[in-house]
């Protein structure tokens, strides 16, 4: 879509999903500017996906920043139902190193609404 170019609702949102997915599911105020320019509808299909809960709207490093959580990227790990821990799926490992349960396969989301998770339940270090 070009700029100065009147769209509809719906190919407004198509347009901003694609970018959402392009951008690893998160955008700033900046990049859809730089998109669409400002535009009342643009700022009318956003507050609808942010009512149906297909964005969020968090302040990152005083940025607007919406995400879409289903269009992030997801990290793949082992996890032992039995005593919690966590372990890569690299490693190829069946059952916990530490109590020998099976460990099951698990998809987290990552960088949900600029919270950040590390695996060993440490405090976040910065470094990603």
């Amino acid at each position: 879509m070009k700029r100065g170019l009147k769209s509809s609702a719906s190919e407004i949102r198509r347009e901003i999903l694609l970018l959402a997915r392009l951008n690893g599911g998160r955008l700033t105020d900046e990049a859809i500017t730089g998109r669409f320019g400002k535009i009342d509808s643009v700022a009318s299909v956003l507050a609808d996906l942010l009512k149906k809960g297909i964005a969020k709207l968090d302040v990152q490093e005083n940025r607007r920043v919406y995400l879409f959580d289903d269009l992030q990227a997801g990290l793949l790990l082992n996890i032992c139902p039995n005593c919690g821990n966590y372990y890569p799926v690299r490693d190829e490992i069946e059952n916990c190193p530490v109590c020998g349960s099976d460990v099951k396969m698990h998809r987290s989301a990552l960088a949900k609404a600029g919270k950040s998770k590390t695996i060993d339940g440490g405090h976040d270090t910065g470094v990603s």
